[in-house]
C-alpha cells in the first residue's frame, strides 16, 4: 500500500505546499521548485539570455520550417486556430489604422488601373511590395522584393541611400 503525498517543500522559496502548485518531471516525480519559482527563473534567465535564446529559436525554425510551416497551417484551419487569427488581424488593423488604409488604397488603384506595380528599386525583380515612407501619403510608394522590403524594415538596408541612388 503506496502512501499519497498531499504537500512539498520548494527548494527555492522553502514554503510547503500542495503538491498541485508543482510541475511534474515525468509520471511519477514532481520537480523540487514550485510552479510560481519555476517560472520566475526561467523568465529571469529568458531575459538574461535574450540574443541566445533568439539564435536558437531562428536555427530550429530554419531547420524545422515545412513541418512548422504545416502545422501552423493545420492550426488555422481549427475553429480556434481560426478565432486566433481573426482576433489578431482585428487588433492589428485597430492599433495600425493608417499602415492598413495605405495598403488598401495602394491594392484598390493597382486593381482599378490608376497605379501599376514596379519592379525593384534596388534588383529589378517584378514581384514587389509597396514600401511607404509616410503613411500619410499612401500612394507615395516605393517597391521593393519582398526580400529588400524586409531588409528596409530589419534596418538591413538604409531607406535613404535608395532613395538617393534613384532620385527622389
Amino acid at each position: 500500500m503506496s502512501m499519497q503525498i498531499l504537500y512539498k517543500s520548494c527548494t527555492k522559496c522553502n514554503q510547503v505546499l500542495s503538491v498541485a502548485l508543482f510541475y511534474r518531471k515525468n509520471k511519477t516525480l514532481l520537480r523540487s521548485a514550485c510552479k510560481k519559482c519555476t517560472t520566475s527563473s526561467t523568465r529571469d534567465y529568458y531575459l538574461k539570455n535574450t540574443e541566445k535564446h533568439r539564435k536558437l529559436t531562428k536555427r530550429y525554425y530554419r531547420a524545422n520550417k515545412e513541418s512548422i510551416v504545416e502545422m501552423n497551417k493545420a492550426w488555422a484551419k481549427t475553429s480556434n486556430g481560426a478565432k486566433s487569427l481573426k482576433k489578431a488581424a482585428i487588433k492589428y488593423s485597430a492599433a495600425n489604422r493608417k499602415k492598413v488604409n495605405a495598403a488598401w488604397r495602394v491594392g484598390y488603384e493597382i486593381e482599378r488601373g490608376r497605379m501599376r506595380r514596379g519592379p525593384c528599386v534596388v534588383c529589378g525583380e517584378p514581384k514587389t511590395h509597396g514600401h511607404h515612407e509616410d503613411y500619410d501619403r499612401p500612394l507615395d510608394v516605393i517597391w521593393l522584393c519582398p526580400q529588400h522590403h524586409k531588409d528596409v524594415h530589419s534596418k538591413v538596408i538604409d531607406i535613404c541611400n535608395i532613395l538617393q541612388k534613384i532620385d527622389i
